[in-house]
């Protein structure tokens, strides 16, 4: 389990985002990435979520797909808010070295 300090306006956006994240697993039936996703939105809201690395990956994947991005208000090359929270997300993983045992 790896443990990430959010700031508050990216608990917000995450907060903003992951119900997109749901809704897309669940119209692609996908019943393990909506409950991940669910495990997600319950961590993020203590506002220092403790996920394994599986769920950060499967975070980070999500918000850079096109149906977060549209869903974010822009078509997939122009929405830049999910790109900018995946890559703060990734940097502070990565000074974890939560990534390091794969």
């Amino acid at each position: 389990m790896v443990q990430v300090e959010l700031r508050s306006h990216e608990q917000t956006q995450l907060e903003e985002m992951l119900p997109h994240l749901r809704e897309m697993y669940a119209e692609q039936m996908y019943d393990e990435g909506v409950e991940q996703v669910e495990t997600m939105i319950k961590q993020v809201q203590t506002g220092t979520p403790e996920l394994d690395t599986d769920h950060w990956k499967t975070l980070m994947l999500g918000l850079s797909s096109n149906y977060v991005k549209e869903q974010q208000g822009g078509v997939s090359s122009t929405c830049k808010r999910p790109w900018w929270l995946t890559k703060k997300l990734a940097k502070r993983l990565n000074e974890k070295d939560a990534f390091a045992e794969e």
